[in-house]
């Protein structure tokens, strides 16, 4: 089968995104010929077996969105005349408003990923931003309604969607984020610290990944001196990409005197990440409250790897993160932005090491049952058949 995979998404250091990547690679791997098309001034490192097309739309600053809007349609109706795919598969963004109503023209189903959504609100700003957000906010509307199906990551999401937009529940099928356990495996300890130059003695907590809101290492950091009390061999780890967030953090470390606990990492390439992860004893993702842009849910990329790493986990109260650590007994529940509930759980998990043990292995297994990219594939795959045999 032939599939457009449309994403306009600005690409931070020439990295196509571990969802997209993902996706594509397991597709491709089923059969499938995938092309993901993306700007030509988001430009990024070649990966195969990843076919990638560029469209042609200027790179001016303020029209943007504007000129993406109008470029993809016009791009897309040539390729549709001269070589059409079976499937269009979006990246659900407001940008694709007039590129779904073209496919729609010529009969080609659109499927419509939903990672998360944005309420469009229109208070506090300019005039000019107003008119952006009133124009993406009918856009978007347009990509939701054309799609013949959409696939959000969360059942919230998903319950979102049926009355905002009037959608029927038969249209929405729920496919939560994956892992590529192929990249992301149990790697000894000992092993993992001497790559990555750690005292193996040390009990390692970590926070490896992308966060969008500072109060999850706030809360990390808070945590960091009631555990200290407890057990004064613990470290802290700090690994992401957005290094300017790491120089707001220090001072808050040093205010605190815990300079020697803490070790703050600028961002790793994504096959360096396993040997920190496997590296620590425990894994933090504390995604917090981030009304509207994911409606208070998340499917956590981060959470799948530290799984399928065998690290037991502590996540917050999210309904979908949260139901796969409790259903898998991967690790604890906390509530959010709650560093004493934290510190227990870090401790109780410190305290016990077949507890430790336990958790990581049920963690591999479920990633293993439901959370691979090849699995999520599969579920794709069979929407894919189901639209192209009903058209």
């Amino acid at each position: 089968m032939k599939i457009f995979y449309l994403a306009h998404e600005i690409i931070p250091r020439g990295y196509i995104s571990v969802h997209i990547k993902g996706v594509i690679k397991a597709l491709t791997e089923k059969g499938h010929r995938v092309i993901l098309m993306m700007p030509s001034w988001g430009r990024v490192r070649q990966f195969a077996p990843i076919e990638i097309c560029y469209i042609p739309i200027l790179d001016i600053k303020g029209l943007k969105f504007f000129l993406g809007v109008l470029s993809w349609p016009l791009y897309l109706f040539c390729k549709f005349i001269l070589s059409p795919p079976d499937v269009v598969y979006v990246r659900g963004s407001p940008v694709f408003g007039l590129a779904v109503l073209v496919a729609k023209v010529f009969r080609i189903p659109v499927i419509t990923e939903i990672n998360g959504v944005s309420s469009f609100e229109t208070t506090s700003i300019s005039l000019s931003q107003k008119i952006v957000q009133l124009v993406s906010k009918i856009l978007y509307s347009m990509v939701v309604k054309t799609s013949a199906i959409l696939l959000p990551v969360t059942d919230k999401l998903k319950k979102w969607l049926i009355p905002t937009y009037h959608i029927p529940a038969n249209r929405i099928k729920v496919i939560p984020n994956g892992v590529d356990e192929k990249l992301f495996y149990h790697i000894d300890k000992e092993e993992a610290c001497l790559r990555v130059g750690l005292n193996p003695s040390n009990f390692y907590i970590s926070f490896i990944g992308s966060f969008p809101y500072t109060q999850e290492i706030k809360t990390m950091i808070q945590a960091a001196p009631i555990v200290l009390e407890k057990i004064k061999n613990t470290r802290f780890i700090i690994v992401t990409g957005e290094s300017g967030m790491l120089d707001v953090f220090q001072p808050m470390v040093n205010g605190l005197g815990l300079k020697e606990a803490f070790i703050l990492v600028k961002s790793i390439p994504i096959d360096i990440a396993r040997f920190w992860i496997c590296a620590s004893d425990i894994c933090l993702n504390l995604p917090t409250i981030c009304e509207p842009i994911i409606k208070n849910d998340v499917s956590s990329l981060k959470l799948y790897a530290y799984m399928a790493c065998e690290r037991p986990v502590i996540t917050t109260d999210f309904p979908t993160d949260a139901g796969v650590v409790r259903e898998s007994q991967c690790g604890l529940v906390i509530p959010p932005l709650a560093p004493d509930r934290l510190a227990d759980a870090i401790i109780t998990i410190l305290d016990n090491n077949n507890l430790r043990q336990k958790m990581g292995r049920n963690g591999r297994q479920k990633v293993i049952k439901d959370f691979t990219w090849s699995r999520i594939a599969e579920q794709i795959e069979q929407i894919l058949f189901q639209l192209v045999l009903s058209d």
